[in-house]
């Protein structure tokens, strides 16, 4: 086996990661709102790079292999696109069902190439993690400063707190930014950093690290945090809370004192940090729990609205959906009177895809979720998989952008294969004559 190729992937890789919370992009055709508009991904593009290079190891490995088992999973997969690529010829905007359709193709590439590459797993969170830190400073920075910049090598827009549509927090005092990031809402930031704090527990409770190592990591996990509380995303919060109740309970059930001591010294510092913060900033938190504010009450209202039209369009297109990524064009089509900005995507996952790619598609959609599920769940480590899973759902449940936005696609299924990777369990395609 060619040991560069090798390195070359494990490299190409690592970039990738790093680099996946950015959204640099080269515009290819414009819209008024990002769900028609077709562009060029960097993070994309190494995608691409990286599969192109473990095809040709995956060739050179198993070139004389006539027979495989194949994982269920992957016959599962089969079944999902082919109900997507059907729902394209139904799309009243084809060139965008179709760009979403190869980046759908391109996200499956990647899940592939992390299950049957044999990844450093503690590489390639600590490159993930690190990626997202950069994000989390910038957004500690936006909301402390409450100042921010546009920078479009790095994808980042800026956000002006006095312009309506700015994700806000409203007080008597005025308008005050949440944290973004140099992503596209702080409900996305939200969630990608919890993500990484997952991973920066997994990493602490499993892997050995010298003092200086274990200063640096907390001291980031501290900053990933602090980005989390500040994007004031509930979704996030109520994921972060119910994972860190996962992990707790997990370990006295499992009776693991080794684990179970390194994970206290997290816990009681993320209570402590928290209450913390509730104190300085309760007001801020006040505002954000109270429905009877202006913003909470819109925010209520609309989301009634998105899940009455996606039941429309469910009706209208019950068998093959509406078209992949063709929901804002469809909702626009049958109502006329709709602004483009107000024809927002239903904020709930599962409703979105079977809006888009109808009935089957959304059943082979379920099956993949809940079996890949069920398979992570295997071996010694499944305390995260149970909390990664449980932020999966929740982010699925109250937002759409793991499947409406090409970074949520890519992101849905690295987070699939790292759960797979997490478990004990081998789920790589099997040579039956080995």
């Amino acid at each position: 086996m060619d040991t560069k190729l090798e390195k070359l992937i494990e490299y190409s890789l690592s970039f990738f990661v790093f680099l996946l919370p950015f959204q640099t992009k080269y515009i290819v055709f414009s819209a008024e709102q990002n769900y028609n508009e077709v562009a060029i991904y960097l993070n994309y593009v190494i995608v691409l790079f990286l599969s192109f290079l473990f095809f040709i190891y995956f060739y050179q490995k198993n070139k004389n292999t006539k027979n495989f088992e194949i994982p269920k999973h992957y016959l599962i997969i089969i079944g999902l696109d082919l109900f997507i690529f059907i729902s394209i010829f139904v799309s009243p905007i084809l060139s965008v069902s179709l760009f979403k359709y190869l980046l759908f193709l391109f996200s499956v590439s990647l899940f592939f190439v992390l299950l049957n590459f044999n990844i450093n797993l503690r590489k390639i969170l600590l490159f993930f993690i690190l990626g997202v830190f950069l994000h989390s400073s910038v957004a500690v920075g936006q909301f402390f400063l409450q100042t921010d910049f546009s920078n479009k090598y790095l994808g980042g827009s800026l956000h002006d707190p006095s312009v309506l549509g700015t994700s806000v927090i409203e007080l008597n005092e005025g308008r005050f930014l949440r944290s973004y990031g140099l992503l596209d809402h702080p409900n996305i930031l939200g969630a990608v950093v919890f993500f990484a704090l997952i991973s920066v527990v997994f990493l602490l409770i499993k892997y050995n690290f010298n003092f200086w190592q274990k200063i640096s990591i907390y001291f980031i996990y501290f900053i990933l945090l602090l980005s989390l509380l500040t994007s004031f995303s509930r979704s996030a919060w109520l994921a972060f809370s119910i994972s860190f109740l996962i992990i707790f309970f997990s370990l006295i059930i499992k009776k693991d004192k080794g684990i179970f001591q390194k994970f206290i010294p997290f816990l009681s510092y993320s209570v402590l940090f928290i209450v913390v913060f509730l104190f300085i900033l309760n007001s801020f938190i006040f505002s954000r729990f109270n429905l009877d504010s202006r913003l909470e009450e819109k925010s209520i209202n609309e989301r009634v609205g998105q899940i009455n039209y996606s039941r429309e369009i469910i009706g209208d297109h019950l068998w093959f959906g509406s078209g992949l990524g063709a929901y804002h064009q469809t909702l626009l089509d049958a109502n006329p009177n709709l602004k483009t900005y107000e024809a927002q995507p239903v904020h709930n996952t599962f409703l979105l895809v079977f809006s888009e790619i109808g009935l089957w598609g959304f059943i082979f959609f379920v099956w993949f979720f809940l079996y890949l599920f069920k398979k992570s769940l295997a071996g010694e480590n499944y305390f995260i998989n149970l909390s990664l899973f449980s932020g999966l759902l929740i982010f699925m449940i109250f937002d759409h952008w793991l499947w409406s936005l090409p970074f949520g696609l890519l992101f849905l299924f690295f987070i699939l294969g790292i759960s797979l990777n997490i478990s004990s369990d081998s789920y790589k395609f099997i040579a039956k004559n080995e």
